[in-house]
């Protein structure tokens, strides 16, 4: 491939080789049949037995090498689904369209779309190893999910029978030099309110206002770094206008679990008070902007006049009360805990989606846990909302996979990056929704550790993996199937 040869490095070529595929084809979640008929075909290209159950979950078998010969198998765990966001003036589909690559000195990454490293590398490195497998390694069994990205859908209704492994290594973590041994779960809300229309009439000009550019990231991993929601960015804007509107639309957020990068709302004015909003604008876009971190400050701003669709509305007081209402919903982190003498993150919510058409309201809710206790503080947040009059209604949920101290997989990895890298791996846990918990639900007994190499900003257009960290991470998955095998048969 051409991308590949002279350009990145030779000592991982085949997890590079398998990426590159994987990103020219389309794989959005509910999408993902041609990654996985790719998956399927490499299998057979190898002569190893794959299964599929009914949800479209894959798992190919790879039978033991050299020591590993006759030894417990290990599962190694990823999803082939990613998340589909593109910059706000890229028309961009994901579902027929090959990502446009572009390779730096340290980075890889897409021209103005999510570079799907998350979790494609992962994959990538699994078969990988059907190419260029260690010279020592227990039987495999390669698990590839589908619709994590939408709430860890394929591994909550994987059939289980497909596996016989009690060890597994997830590849979904995004930090090199870091190993994972926990991290939260999920509970997905959505939340509606209907509102008495207003009429809108011929006396009113209608304006559309438009804020993009903002950071934005994952609504997990990134929650804490205080970057801007685009949509509480566009209500404050809204909230500080000082003359009499009606709301007409809204549209916020790409997905659940992304923070929103761009919105746009749709309002009504009297055409005497058309300048007096331009001025306004301007003015509160520019002070508002002033007091962004530097993480958003290449946001932009357009305010425009446009013939509407829709000839309902809400009236001034509806509009204005609504805007008191939507300043209490949660974002952001909510509580820490102390973990080896650090603050890390417990409960958090992500505002992800938030429309409003024909005097209805609607918004997605993300709420992370990393332990039980985080349920109530998520509880009294839905029964705040629903004394403010909103319906609150939970749409699905993932556990949380608590921090497993006492784990063989952990003392092998500890002791083989050790060994490779003359200093300890950094073990963690992370404030995102791995699949691990719900495996480990699902699977008594099954002993879990996960790693990666570097990838920055997933969920967002500046998605980005560190090349050289591909490599070391490669080398890492090697060793370690090979030390297992070794060290089982001694």
């Amino acid at each position: 491939m051409p991308i590949i040869e002279g350009q990145l490095p030779a000592s991982a070529v085949a997890v590079w080789q398998h990426f590159y595929y994987l990103t020219q084809t389309p794989r959005p979640s509910k999408e993902e049949q041609a990654a996985l008929a790719y998956v399927k075909a490499q299998a057979e290209v190898h002569g190893c037995d794959w299964q599929q159950d009914i949800f479209g979950n894959v798992v190919v078998y790879v039978v033991a090498k050299g020591a590993g010969e006759g030894k417990a198998p290990v599962a190694i765990q990823n999803h082939i689904d990613m998340v589909t966001v593109a910059e706000a003036h890229k028309a961009f589909d994901f579902r027929d369209t090959p990502l446009d690559i572009r390779i730096g000195d340290e980075w890889l990454q897409a021209d103005g779309t999510t570079l799907g490293a998350d979790n494609g590398l992962g994959c990538a490195a699994a078969l990988a190893l059907l190419d260029n497998p260690p010279e020592n390694h227990p039987p495999l069994e390669l698990l590839f999910t589908t619709e994590e990205e939408i709430g860890l859908l394929g591994a909550a209704a994987l059939d289980t029978n497909m596996l016989s492994a009690k060890r597994l290594l997830n590849l979904d973590s995004e930090e090199w030099g870091s190993a994972y041994i926990g991290c939260a779960g999920g509970l997905d809300y959505k939340v509606q309110s209907d509102f008495v229309p207003d009429e809108l009439y011929g006396d009113e000009i209608f304006y559309q206002i438009n804020v993009h550019g903002f950071k934005g990231g994952h609504s997990g991993i990134d929650i804490h770094r205080e970057r801007v929601n685009a949509s509480i960015f566009l209500l404050a804007l809204l909230d500080a206008l000082k003359l009499s509107w009606k709301w007409i639309t809204f549209e916020g957020g790409q997905a659940n679990n992304v923070i929103p990068r761009s919105a746009l709302a749709q309002i009504a004015v009297s055409r005497a008070d058309e300048d007096l909003l331009k001025q306004q604008l301007a003015v509160l876009f520019k002070f508002l902007k002033e007091h962004l971190g530097a993480d958003d400050q290449a946001v932009r701003f357009k305010a425009k006049p446009v013939i509407v669709e829709s000839l309902v509305a809400l009236s001034p007081k509806d509009s204005k009360a609504l805007l008191k209402k939507l300043k209490k919903v949660p974002h952001g982190v909510h509580t820490y805990y102390q973990m080896d003498d650090e603050a890390v993150i417990s409960c958090s919510n992500n505002l992800g989606l938030l429309s409003l058409g024909n005097a209805h309201l609607e918004m997605t809710l993300l709420f992370r846990f990393m332990q039980d206790d985080d349920k109530t503080v998520i509880s009294k947040h839905c029964q705040n909302l629903t004394k403010l009059g909103f319906e609150c209604q939970l749409e699905g949920t993932y556990p949380n996979w608590p921090v497993a101290n006492k784990s063989a997989l952990k003392q092998q990895l500890d002791k083989t990056y050790q060994q490779l890298f003359e200093q300890p791996v950094a073990w963690k846990t992370i404030h995102a929704g791995l699949e691990c918990g719900l495996l480990c639900e699902k699977i008594p007994d099954l002993d879990v550790v996960s790693f990666g190499p570097t990838i920055e900003n997933a969920h967002s257009p500046s998605e980005r993996v560190n090349i050289a960290s591909v490599s070391v991470f490669w080398q890492l998955l090697c060793a370690l199937l090979d030390e297992i095998a070794q060290e089982e048969s001694a």
